[in-house]
């Protein structure tokens, strides 16, 4: 239980650190991918692949513990490393669908994870992705980079309540 306090709190740490930074240096974006460009143009790409891979990917699959939630992780690592806006790598038309198609698989199979992980305490959190699905319809300044937010808090919220609390 004590490593998955300290996970917990270096993937809040790791994701706050990373918005706080891009947001100061790059200013207000639509969504939080959109932070890869100019970190990448700036030769920060490094960030965006420590935002990803140590401050969700990993963390957040070592708790959650289950085997949906390490596919949705992988999903979500080779996306950040084939679409990261490396124009070595791949076409930008090719990223963003390839990118689109990768987060949303990703964040499917982990939402799958958790009501598989324990779906009472997954509806009982659910409120904060009806709340994120709520600033999509309303076309809210910044939907989907609060959508964004909103997804990430609610897994902190279902991990800190099943894997802490509740164990």
């Amino acid at each position: 239980m004590i490593l998955n306090i300290v996970l917990l709190v270096w993937s809040i740490l790791i994701c706050f650190l990373y918005l706080i930074y891009v947001e100061n240096r790059f200013g207000k974006k639509s969504s939080i991918s959109t932070y890869a460009g100019p970190l990448t143009k700036n030769g920060l790409q490094f960030l965006t692949y420590i935002f990803i891979w140590l401050g969700l990917c990993f963390p957040l699959a070592w708790v959650a513990d289950h085997w949906l939630t390490s596919i949705s992780a992988t999903f979500l690592a080779l996306d950040g490393l084939f679409t990261g806006y490396n124009p070595t790598h791949l076409k930008r038309k090719w990223q963003d669908i390839i990118h689109i198609i990768g987060v949303q698989g990703a964040i499917g199979i982990f939402i799958i994870g958790l009501f598989f992980i324990n779906w009472i305490v997954a509806l009982c959190t659910m409120p904060l992705g009806i709340l994120a699905i709520m600033y999509w319809i309303k076309k809210w300044d910044r939907h989907t980079y609060w959508i964004e937010i909103y997804f990430m808090v609610w897994l902190w919220v279902f991990l800190i309540i099943d894997k802490i609390l509740l164990s």
